[in-house]
């Protein structure tokens, strides 16, 4: 009875860590899929405060992209963070009364306009403002379901300058999972 039970746990195991070995093969080919190691890699090495976040892909309809996240904890620091950047706050109209909220306001402060797409040293980004923190977020702009060479070089060159600025503001990670690359996902892409 024990050598049949432990016979099913050992089949069991090997099972599972097949089952994972599959899995984590699929996710290392999807990761390359479209940008090769030594890219990201490169990218990895050449930006400083912007990570390279890969598509969760499946239903979700996102894409690659480039993403920062700026701490933001109060509607000064806000305020403050935006015109280092050179983003607007618009107001909202205020809402009437037994009126839903809007989309395109900012939840926390609600008579300021979500900035959305906009423009950061003359690239085009997509900018949210969510509870306590500012992201950015910059893809390709003729497709913006990818990250190219040139899209990284013109953040390298003229919105990490800016970042710089704000670099003790700055969360890192700013997508703590492994479609994120930087050094606690994926620290091999950043060793020399």
């Amino acid at each position: 009875m024990d050598k049949r039970n432990n016979e099913r746990e050992r089949s069991a195991a090997e099972g599972l860590a097949r089952e994972q070995a599959r899995q984590e093969a699929f996710w290392i080919r999807y990761l390359y899929r479209v940008n090769s190691r030594e890219e990201l890699k490169r990218w990895a090495n050449k930006l400083r405060y912007m990570r390279f976040c890969r598509a969760y892909g499946g239903h979700s309809n996102d894409g690659d992209r480039l993403l920062a996240a700026i701490s933001v904890p109060s509607r000064e620091r806000l305020e403050a963070v935006c015109e280092v950047l050179g983003i607007a706050l618009l107001p909202m109209r205020p809402r009437r009364e037994n009126e839903a909220f809007s989309f395109f306001e900012i939840k926390k402060y609600p008579d300021l306009r979500q900035p959305g797409h906009a423009e950061i040293a003359r690239v085009p980004v997509y900018v949210w403002v969510h509870r306590d923190r500012l992201t950015i977020s910059v893809s390709d702009p003729d497709d913006r379901y990818s990250v190219k060479e040139s899209t990284v070089s013109a953040v390298a060159e003229r919105v990490e300058p800016l970042l710089r600025e704000l670099a003790d503001l700055l969360i890192d990670p700013p997508q703590n999972d492994r479609n994120c690359i930087c050094p606690q996902q994926h620290p091999e892409l950043f060793r020399s």
